[in-house]
């Protein structure tokens, strides 16, 4: 449904023309008919899913306007709620780079990401383009897909740190900003796969929200990247609940790892036996 909605959303605000007379012109087959058919309301409602076949035959009506990027963004492939096959991934990998050398595995990224020599969230993510914004979005999140797969839960709660650190740029791109709460709920979903991260972390979501308008708001309003960057030096950097990583971060050694702070420092015994049900299969 995101995919479809942000679509949408993409096709009227390059269009400039409200939703009623964007069905007229370009939706309905008859601009003059006395009943149109309706469609562009039923896709903006959600009642209705927009086809790859009715997105190709908006695009040809609409002058100039490409809606087939937007529609095919694999960020709507990595937001699907099922197991990813070694085939979507590497489609996935290969939507995202032009590059051939460039759709290698991304889990070097995490690597590197714990043992403290980068981060993938850039520092200037404040001045990056929307379509930059999103790929390092989907980049987060296929990161956390591959580790799902892994099974690596502890490897999987540390790169959700990313995706959350990312969404209130990503959220703010103009054809995803009316659909937040959507993205946010398929972020969510896609968290939840992996049942001991997803336990673990609590995120603020309103404070996500909070920040995903501020970033909106100083975006429309002109502001340079250094009115951004300093809003985003102003922030902790993510809208966790912090209560059990800050009991422990400045106390625990650097050969620690990620799983064993979660098995043996986070949670009880019966935090980790609860958690190990919901995981196995109805």
């Amino acid at each position: 449904m995101l995919r479809g909605l942000a679509t949408l959303a993409y096709a009227l605000q390059e269009a400039g023309v409200s939703l009623n007379r964007f069905g007229r012109l370009y939706v309905d087959r008859d601009p003059e008919r006395a009943d149109p058919s309706g469609l562009e309301k039923r896709w903006a409602s959600g009642e209705s899913v927009p086809t790859r076949a009715s997105i190709e035959r908006l695009e040809g009506r609409l002058p100039g306007i490409e809606l087939m990027v937007i529609y095919s963004h694999p960020l709507f492939d990595v937001l699907l709620d099922r197991p990813q096959s070694n085939g979507q991934e590497r489609t996935i990998r290969h939507k995202m780079y032009s590059s051939p050398e460039r759709t290698k595995d991304l889990s070097h990224d995490l690597e590197r990401a714990h043992e403290g020599q980068d981060r993938i969230v850039p520092r200037a993510i404040w001045d990056l383009g929307q379509s930059q914004v999103l790929k390092l979005f989907t980049v987060t999140l296929q990161s956390v897909r591959k580790l799902e797969t892994l099974e690596k839960p502890g490897e999987h709660l540390f790169a959700c740190q990313y995706v959350y650190d990312c969404f209130p740029y990503a959220a703010s791109v103009s054809f995803l900003y009316p659909h937040r709460r959507l993205l946010a709920h398929c972020v969510d979903r896609v968290h939840r796969r992996s049942p001991i991260s997803y336990q673990h972390c609590k995120i603020d979501w309103p404070l996500l929200f909070e920040r995903t308008t501020t970033i909106r708001q100083l975006r429309a309003s002109g502001a340079g990247p250094e009115h951004i960057r300093a809003y985003h030096e102003s922030q902790a950097l993510s809208a966790w609940s912090w209560t059990a990583f800050a009991r422990h971060a400045a106390h625990t050694p650097d050969d620690v790892s990620p799983e064993s702070l979660i098995e043996e420092r986070w949670w009880s015994a019966g935090a980790m036996e609860r958690a190990a049900q919901s995981a196995k299969p109805a």
